[in-house]
């Protein structure tokens, strides 16, 4: 996935990233299975149509 020149990169608080992110893939947008859980959740990562990179991610617990 290509770096975003965004000047800030949002994070989105998600019961299941991985619902957000297959039907943004469905969607034609580039997306990022979240990868595995760490101490601070599970993020994703998301590039939208106008460059910006926003990251989905379940907090732990």
């Amino acid at each position: 996935m290509p770096r975003s020149d965004a000047a800030f990169v949002p994070d989105l608080i998600l019961k299941d990233p991985d619902a957000i992110l297959s039907r943004a893939r469905a969607e034609g947008v580039e997306a990022v299975p979240p990868r595995e859980t760490q101490a601070h959740g599970r993020p994703g990562r998301i590039m939208d149509p106008d460059g910006r990179k926003p990251e989905p991610w379940q907090p732990p617990g």
